[in-house]
């Protein structure tokens, strides 16, 4: 018995270190020292992750209409920029996701987890959004850029009293190269073709 009570015992005080380790990785965002303000922050497992921006309103998703996402539309100053794509939602609502790459955990100011399964894409550039509640304390949103390896991980809100209401994901989908076939294909077509124009010019 007293060998189980220390092995529970220990057990305990591993996992508490974890989380105390696991807390001193969180990068918040906006990162700011005020105390009135939301705080968003994350603790990727592995990789890193930067605060990228911080607003107002909502995430949509969509660039353009009525409500555009502002990290998708190009007259906003939190613009992704060119290439930049809507990948993927979960909601805290049902705790569902649009296109399953991005599912999560937790609730209200968490702590949550989040995990990203890209499968066969090739993605660059990776942005995780998260959308609180508007009207009391702001920013709404926070967005952190991800480092390739950064595909799971923690989130939390560390100040405000409003919690989660989705999370977004974004990136830029990277293009897929040609088999050297396929490129060794396109030349030898381009010859005929030109092979083709000098015959009907000398003709």
């Amino acid at each position: 018995m007293m060998q189980l009570l220390k092995a529970t015992a220990f057990a305990a005080t591993v996992a508490l270190g974890a989380v105390s380790a696991n807390a001193a990785t969180y990068v918040y965002c906006p990162g700011t020292a005020a105390t009135t303000d939301r705080e968003f922050g994350i603790a990727p497992d592995t990789g890193s992750a930067t605060c990228l921006s911080s607003g107002l309103g909502n995430l949509s998703g969509n660039g353009g209409g009525a409500q555009p996402d502002p990290l998708l539309d190009p007259a906003s100053s939190t613009y992704l920029g060119a290439g930049a794509v809507f990948l993927d939602k979960w909601t805290v609502d049902g705790g569902t996701s649009d296109n399953g790459i991005l599912t999560a955990t937790g609730s209200g100011v968490g702590p949550g987890t989040w995990i990203i399964n890209l499968g066969s894409l090739v993605v660059d550039n990776l942005v995780l959004a998260f959308k609180s509640g508007q009207g009391q304390l702001d920013p709404d949103w926070a967005a952190f850029s991800l480092t390739q390896d950064a595909l799971t991980g923690s989130w939390i809100i560390a100040s405000g009293n409003q919690g989660l209401s989705h999370i977004n994901l974004y990136g830029t989908i990277a293009p897929v190269p040609l088999p050297a076939a396929g490129g060794l294909l396109l030349a030898a077509l381009g010859g005929l073709a030109m092979i083709r124009r000098r015959r009907s010019l000398s003709a």
